[in-house]
């Protein structure tokens, strides 16, 4: 018999499993004993040996971290009353993904592990605990059609065709959510949010590529101090093959984003303790869901999307700054189009036009930072008009793409119109570029301050 015909007999057939809680746990030795890998113990920890690799797994019950091939993930462990170790058989299959370079997967339904050839079509799951608020959304590789249910430990949402190649553990902030666990059939993945019964589903979204759901607890009022900012996400607008708006003089509006943007993050670095992050440091396409996943992995706590406008109307100039919200005038709605044309790029890159329209509306993350990114806002727009003496075109919302995805408050600012040949010229200024940077990050600052002021006062 083959080596590879063995393997597909071996995932085929059932495997001896352990359901606890109900959940299925498996031995690393019937894993060593199925698929040929060699097995030793050493210490606190075993170690599984495969043809392309090996798995470090702690012996200690919970939730542990095991390292396959120098990368590392979550997932549950327990230990029988007569010391057997048992591993997540939903950890396992990652386990099996990498020593035998096969898409694995746990059959939950089936009780076996079975191999998808097929590339997975879960993209990605990001979370974010604020106070007693806790945000998931789960973005797709093609349209899938999740649905929403109850358990009795908390909403699991159920993805038909939906296989996801990451992690199957996840912490929640342990507060308004406990856990995530990711789960798998032949016919689907599960992702299970584990939480208490005086946490509640505040509001879900769905759109062709993604599901976002907001969680709030409702238990005793959140009495502690908010953490204070640390993190913040500059995002220069546009870049590589999407050279945003060109003003008369040739001057194209990724590079005047790009060079503001470095300016703002070297101020704060020097001047602040916090830390920055750049969406993008050269002249690349980053796809605007990209720039929000970009946020979010760095954990951010704010977001400042910096542009360029542009209008047929030469004359006009100044600065403008926006927030998420639905737009009121038709002068805001016109903004907004033009800056979302953007999402063509990615249409031409990989077909996708999921992030349309549909895009436009308030997420519920940003509509729970409504406040909050108003303020920002408010803060930056006044000390970018203050310090570079630009005509006040005032703070205004509306359905900015970009805008959409980051879990913080998060604000866009068209520092002046490259549209007119004066404002042009003064844009690719390095000295008008520094005065914008310094309103941008001055603004910044001022926000911080006052949310320290308002968490000292228990606001």
């Amino acid at each position: 018999m083959s080596p590879a015909l063995a393997l597909f007999l071996a995932l085929l057939s059932g495997f001896p499993h352990k359901v606890i809680d109900g959940r299925d746990f498996v031995r690393p030795e019937d894993l060593s004993l199925r698929y040929q890998f060699s097995i030793r113990g050493s210490g606190e920890r075993l170690f599984l040996s495969g043809p392309y690799g090996s798995a470090e797994i702690p012996r200690a019950s919970g939730l542990k971290m095991v390292r396959v091939n120098g990368r590392s993930f979550l997932t549950e462990i327990r230990k029988t009353k007569k010391g057997e170790l048992l591993l997540a058989a939903s950890g396992a299959d990652l386990i099996l993904t990498h020593l035998l370079k096969k898409r694995v997967y746990w059959d939950h339904e089936g009780k076996s592990f079975f191999v998808l050839p097929e590339r997975p079509t879960i993209k990605g799951i990001w979370t974010k605990g604020e106070g007693d608020s806790f945000f998931v959304q789960i973005t797709f590789w093609k349209p899938l059609k999740p649905e929403i249910r109850s358990f009795s430990g908390g909403t699991e949402i159920w993805i038909p065709g939906g296989f996801y190649p990451g992690p199957r553990y996840r912490k929640g902030d342990g507060r308004v959510v406990d856990r995530l666990e990711v789960s798998h059939s032949r016919r689907g993945g599960w992702v299970r949010v584990f939480h208490g019964s005086e946490t509640l589903l505040a509001h879900s979204r769905k759109s062709k590529d993604r599901i976002a759901l907001w969680f709030r607890y409702q238990g005793k009022p959140h009495d502690e101090i908010r953490d204070e900012i640390q993190v913040v996400v500059i995002d220069p607008g546009h870049g590589g093959r999407d050279p945003g708006a060109i003003g008369p003089r040739g001057r194209k509006e990724k590079d005047i984003a790009l060079a503001i943007a470095k300016r703002v993050k070297r101020i704060l670095e020097r001047e602040t303790r916090l830390k920055v992050v750049l969406t993008r440091e050269r002249d690349v396409f980053v796809p605007l869901d990209r720039r929000a996943e970009i946020a979010n992995r760095a954990e951010g706590d704010l977001f400042v999307s910096i542009h360029c406008n542009f209008v047929r109307q030469r004359h006009i100039s100044g600065v403008e700054t926006y927030f998420l919200s639905e737009a009121k005038t038709e002068w805001e709605r016109a903004v907004a189009a033009f800056e979302n044309a953007s999402i063509r790029y990615e249409i031409e890159e990989n077909g996708d036009t999921a992030g349309g329209l549909k895009y436009v509306l308030m997420d519920m993350a940003q509509n729970h930072y409504l406040r909050e990114s108003q303020e920002l806002a408010g803060e930056i727009h006044r000390a970018v008009v203050q310090i570079t003496g630009a005509r006040d075109r005032r703070v205004r919302q509306a359905g900015f793409y970009v805008l959409h995805g980051p879990f913080m408050p998060a604000v866009l600012v068209e520092v002046g119109f490259i549209s007119n040949r004066a404002e042009e010229k003064r844009l690719s200024d390095p000295r008008y570029q520094e005065k914008i940077a310094r309103g941008i990050a001055e603004g910044i600052k001022a926000y911080v301050r006052q949310q320290a002021r308002q968490a000292h006062r228990g606001l």
